[in-house]
C-alpha cells in the first residue's frame, strides 16, 4: 500500500521558509492556536494534489504565495513537494520513492513535476488513482464539511451519493443519448420532406433534358469561335508590348547619364552644408562658452561661501567670548536631561549600550541651537552595536511596561547618500553646511548621526533658509524650514536652549576654539584672494574668445553664396531629367495598361490552351460577327438546364439512396431509445449498490460513534432523483432524521456519514481538518478513539485544537506563528498521550 512519507512546504501561505513535515503510519495530528497556520498544512496537500484554489481558501492561485509582513520580503513563488513511499511497488512502473511537486509563481501560473520531470495535472491524477486516492475524493474532510452536510437539503445529500457512485458519468451518457435521439428525430423529419421534393425534381428534369440536347450542339460551335478570337487578341497585344520595351530602353539610357550629374551636385551641396554647420557650431561655442561661464559662476559661488564662513566664524567668536564670561562665574555642569523614563531605564539596564545621540556628540556653541532643533526628538535615540541588543532592549521595555525607545543598531541601519539637490543647496550663499557635518563624533557612529540629521542643512539666517526649496533647513537661531513647506519658529525656552548635545567643554576648549577660528579666518581670506585672481583670468579669456566670431561669419556667407550658384546649375539638369522622367512614366503607364490587358487576355485564353496547336490568327471583325450570331440564337432559345442530360439518372439514383437512408434513420432512433433504457437501468443499479454499501457502513460507523442505530433512506424508492434522508437513533432515543437531532448529535451523525463515504472507496491516506471543532469533551473522545481505530489500516493527518483528540495520536506537529511565519515542531506520544520525544523545527 502506498504511504505518504513527508511533505515539503516552501513559500506557501504562512510557511515562508522551507519546512519539512514527515508523515508517519497511523494517527498524525497537527495542533496550534487559531491563525498559526495549521490549516495551511491541509491547504498545501490540497495544492500539490491539484484541487482548485477555492478549496485552499484562496481567491486566486497566486494568493497562496507568502506575502511578507512584519518587515519580511514576500516570496517569489510557492512550492509544495509530496513524497510517496512505493517500496511495495503498488505502482509497478514507478520508483520506490515518488515525488509529486507543484509550484506557482506571482503570475498565477502553476507547474507540476513528477520525480523532477515536468508533468500535467492529468498525469498526477492518474498516479494518485493508482495509489488508491484522488485529489477530489472523500478522503479530504475540510473545515465546514461537517456543517455543510448538516445544512444540506435531502436532494443535495442524494447528490453526494451520486458523486461517490460515479452516477455523473451515467448522467452524462444519458444526456448525450437524449441529445442524439433529438437529432435523429429531427433528421428523420427533415429527410421525409426532402424525399417528397426529390420526387418532384425527377419529373421536372425529364422535360428539361430534351431542350438541353438541342442547345449543346450550338454551344460547341460558339466555343470554337471564342477560342480563335482569344488567340488572335493575345498575339496583337504581345507585339505592341515588344515595341514599347524597345523605346523605354533608349529613354532610360539618356536619363541615367543625367541622374549622375545631379548626384554630383547633391554630393557637393551636402559637403558645403556640412562645412557651414561646423562653422555655426564653432560660432555658437565661441559666442556662448558654457563651460567657461560655469567655471566663472563656480568661482563666484566659492568666494561668496567663504565670505559666509568668515561671518559665521566671527559670530561664533562673539558667542565664545560670552560663554567664557558666563563660565567664569557658573560652575561647569554636565547635562542631566538624558531623556524620558524609558531612556533612563535602558541606560541603567546593563545592556551593551554605546549611549544616546546627546552623549556621543559635541558641537560648537554657535551651532548649539541649530543642532538641538535639527535633532528634535531623536536627541535621545540610543545607539547600539548589534541589532540583537536593540531587540533585547525592546523586550526589556515591553516586559517591564517602561514605554518605548528608538534604537539605532549600527550593524543594521543604512542611509542613502545625500541627494544631488541637497549637495547643490549646500553650496548656496548663506548655507553653512549639512547639520551632521557640524557635529563632532567618533567615526564609527557616522551611520547613527546621519540617520538622525539626514540631509538637514544649517543656514546663517531666515533669508538664506527660505531660498532653499524641498529640503529641511534650520537657522542658527532655531527657525526650522521643513521639506514639505512647513515653518517652525518662535521663542526658545532659555533653559532648554542651553541643553547641549554634550556639555563636556570648558573655558580652555573655548579659548582653543577662538584661536582656531581666527586662524581659519586668515586662511579663508588668503583663499578668497587666490580665487579673485583666478576669476580675473577666466573673465579675460571669455572676452578674448568672442573676437574670432566675425571671421567665421564671413567664411559662412561665402559658402552660402557658393551653394546658391550650385543650386541654379543643378536646377537646369534636374528639369531636363524631369522631362525624360515624364516621357518614361508615360511609356511605363501605357506598357502597364497593355501588360494588364495582356495578362487578362492570357488568362482568358488559358481555357483554350489545349487547342492552341489547332488555332491560327484570324480576322477579328469576322470572328466577332460569328460569335454575336450564335449568342443571339442561344438567347432566343432561353434558359436551358444543360445538366439535366446527366442529372436525370443521377437524381433518380439519389432518390432511391435517400429513401434507404430514411429507413436507416428509423432504425437508428429505435437503437438510441433502447440505449437510453439500458443506461437508466445501469444507473439505478449503481446508485442502489452504492447507497446500500454506504448505508451499511454508516450504520456500523454510527454504532462506533454513538452506540445507537442509523441508516440512509431515499425519499421515494421508485425515484432515484428524490432526496436522501439521514436517520439516526441515538442510544435510548427514538429514530429521527438528522434535522430533528440536537446540535451535538447532528455533528456526530454528519461525521459518521462522512466516514461511511470514505469506506466506499478506501484511501491509504485521510486528512481531517477540525472536524471536532464543535464537539464537547465526551464526543471528542469518541471521535479520537474512532480515528485511532481506523488509523490501523491507513494514515491519518488530523488538524485540531482539541487536546482530547490530539492525545490519541502517535505523532503531533505543533504550529506556531513567529512574526507572520509558521514554525513547526514535532512530538511523539506514548500510549497515554504523553510526550516522549520532541523534534525541533530545524529537524522537521
Amino acid at each position: 500500500m502506498i504511504k505518504f512519507d513527508k511533505i515539503v512546504i516552501h513559500g506557501f501561505k504562512s510557511f515562508a521558509r522551507k519546512t519539512v513535515i514527515p508523515l508517519f503510519d497511523g494517527f498524525n495530528a497537527v495542533i496550534g492556536p487559531n491563525g498559526s497556520g495549521k490549516s495551511n498544512v491541509t491547504d498545501a496537500l490540497i495544492f500539490v494534489l491539484g484541487r482548485n484554489s477555492r478549496s485552499m481558501r484562496a481567491g486566486r492561485m497566486d494568493h497562496v504565495i507568502y506575502n511578507g509582513g512584519h518587515g519580511k520580503t514576500p516570496a517569489d513563488y510557492a512550492k509544495v513537494e509530496l513524497y510517496l513511499n512505493n517500496s511495495d511497488k503498488t505502482i509497478p512502473e514507478m520508483d520506490e520513492e515518488i515525488v509529486i511537486s507543484r509550484k506557482v509563481n506571482r503570475h498565477g501560473t502553476s507547474y507540476y513535476r513528477l520525480n523532477g520531470k515536468m508533468s500535467t495535472r492529468g498525469d498526477i491524477t492518474e498516479i494518485l488513482k493508482k495509489a488508491g486516492t484522488s485529489p477530489d475524493g472523500n478522503n479530504f474532510i475540510q473545515q465546514g464539511d461537517v456543517t455543510h452536510i448538516i445544512d444540506m437539503k435531502p436532494k443535495e445529500r442524494r447528490e453526494v451519493i451520486d458523486d461517490v457512485a460515479g452516477i455523473k458519468e451515467y448522467n452524462e451518457k444519458k444526456a448525450k443519448a437524449i441529445e442524439e435521439l433529438t437529432d435523429a428525430e429531427r433528421n428523420l423529419e427533415d429527410a421525409s420532406i426532402i424525399l417528397g421534393q426529390k420526387d418532384e425534381t425527377v419529373k421536372k428534369l425529364q422535360k428539361e433534358r430534351d431542350n438541353a440536347l438541342k442547345v449543346k450542339e450550338m454551344e460547341v460551335s460558339l466555343e470554337k469561335a471564342r477560342a480563335q478570337m482569344a488567340f488572335t487578341r493575345v498575339n496583337v497585344v504581345k507585339g505592341a508590348l515588344e515595341n514599347i520595351d524597345s523605346t523605354l530602353k533608349l529613354k532610360e539610357g539618356e536619363k541615367k547619364s543625367l541622374v549622375g550629374n545631379v548626384g554630383d551636385y547633391d554630393d557637393g551641396l551636402e559637403n558645403i552644408e556640412k562645412q557651414i554647420k561646423e562653422i555655426e557650431n564653432t560660432i555658437l561655442k565661441k559666442s556662448v562658452n558654457a563651460e567657461l561661464r560655469g567655471e566663472i559662476d563656480e568661482i563666484n559661488s566659492r568666494i561668496l561661501k567663504r565670505e559666509g564662513l568668515i561671518n559665521a566664524n566671527r559670530r561664533e567668536i562673539e558667542t565664545l567670548d560670552s560663554m567664557i564670561e558666563k563660565l567664569s562665574t557658573i560652575a561647569d555642569r554636565k547635562g542631566e536631561d538624558v531623556g524620558s523614563r524609558s531612556v533612563r531605564a535602558i541606560l541603567n539596564s546593563g545592556l551593551d549600550i554605546a549611549g544616546t545621540i546627546r552623549d556621543l556628540g559635541s558641537v560648537g556653541a554657535q551651532f548649539q541651537t541649530a543642532i538641538q532643533i535639527a535633532a528634535g526628538g531623536h536627541i535621545n535615540d540610543i545607539v547600539v552595536e548589534k541589532e540583537n541588543t536593540a531587540i533585547q532592549g525592546v523586550d526589556y521595555l515591553k516586559s517591564n511596561g517602561l514605554g518605548r525607545v528608538r534604537f539605532l543598531p549600527l550593524d543594521r541601519i543604512r542611509n542613502p547618500p545625500s541627494s544631488a539637490k541637497a549637495e547643490l543647496a549646500s553650496k548656496m550663499p548663506g548655507i553653512l553646511d549639512f547639520a551632521v557635518n557640524l557635529v563632532n563624533y567618533d567615526a564609527k557612529y557616522t551611520e547613527a548621526f546621519r540617520n538622525v540629521f539626514r540631509d538637514t542643512l544649517v543656514a546663517e539666517s531666515v533669508d538664506a533658509a527660505r531660498k532653499v526649496r524641498g529640503l529641511r533647513v534650520v537657522t542658527l537661531d532655531g527657525e526650522l524650514f521643513e521639506a514639505g513647506g512647513a515653518i517652525v519658529g518662535g521663542s526658545i525656552n532659555k533653559a532648554k536652549k542651553n541643553i547641549n548635545i554634550s556639555d563636556v567643554t570648558d573655558i580652555r576648549e573655548y579659548e582653543g576654539k577662538k584661536i582656531k577660528l581666527n586662524s581659519e579666518i586668515e586662511d579663508i581670506k588668503k583663499e578668497i584672494g587666490d580665487l579673485n585672481i583666478l576669476l580675473d583670468e577666466k573673465r579675460a579669456l571669455e572676452k578674448k574668445e568672442g573676437g574670432d566670431v566675425v571671421a567665421y561669419q564671413q567664411k559662412k556667407e561665402e559658402l552660402e553664396e557658393k551653394i546658391e550658384e550650385m543650386k541654379k546649375s543643378r536646377k537646369g539638369q534636374y528639369e531636363q531629367n524631369l522631362t525624360l522622367d515624364s516621357e518614361v512614366q508615360n511609356l511605363k503607364l501605357r506598357r502597364a495598361r497593355l501588360e494588364a490587358e495582356y495578362d487578362t487576355l492570357k488568362l482568358d485564353f488559358e481555357k483554350y490552351k489545349d487547342k492552341e496547336q489547332e488555332l491560327e490568327k484570324g480576322d477579328p471583325d469576322k470572328l466577332d460577327r460569328e460569335i454575336r450570331s450564335l449568342e443571339r440564337s442561344l438567347r432566343n432559345i432561353g434558359l436551358v438546364n444543360m445538366k439535366s442530360i446527366e442529372e436525370f439518372d443521377e437524381i433518380e439514383k439519389d432518390y432511391l439512396d435517400f429513401k434507404k437512408k430514411v429507413e436507416n434513420l428509423k432504425e437508428e432512433r429505435a437503437s438510441i431509445e433502447q440505449m437510453i433504457e439500458q443506461i437508466e437501468e445501469k444507473r439505478k443499479i449503481m446508485f442502489k449498490t452504492t447507497l446500500d454499501f454506504v448505508s451499511k457502513a454508516f450504520s456500523e460507523v454510527y454504532f462506533d460513534v454513538n452506540g445507537g442505530e442509523a441508516r440512509l433512506e431515499i425519499e421515494d424508492e421508485e425515484d432515484i432523483e428524490s432526496g436522501l434522508l439521514i436517520k439516526a437513533q441515538p442510544k435510548n432515543k427514538k429514530l429521527m432524521t438528522i434535522d430533528l437531532l440536537s446540535g451535538g448529535e447532528k455533528t456526530m451523525t454528519a461525521i459518521a456519514f462522512l466516514f461511511a463515504l470514505q469506506r466506499y472507496r478506501p484511501s491509504p491516506f485521510y486528512i481531517l481538518d477540525e472536524i471536532d471543532a464543535a464537539l464537547d469533551k465526551a464526543n471528542a473522545e469518541i471521535i479520537g478513539d474512532i480515528i485511532l481505530k481506523y488509523s490501523g489500516s491507513a494514515q491519518f493527518l488530523v488538524i485540531s485544537h482539541n487536546d482530547i483528540t490530539v492525545r490519541r495520536s502517535k505523532r503531533v506537529y505543533g504550529i506556531s506563528m513567529q512574526q507572520g511565519i509558521s514554525q513547526v515542531f514535532g512530538v511523539r506520544l506514548d500510549e497515554d498521550g504523553n510526550a516522549i520525544e520532541t523534534t525541533s523545527a530545524s529537524a522537521v
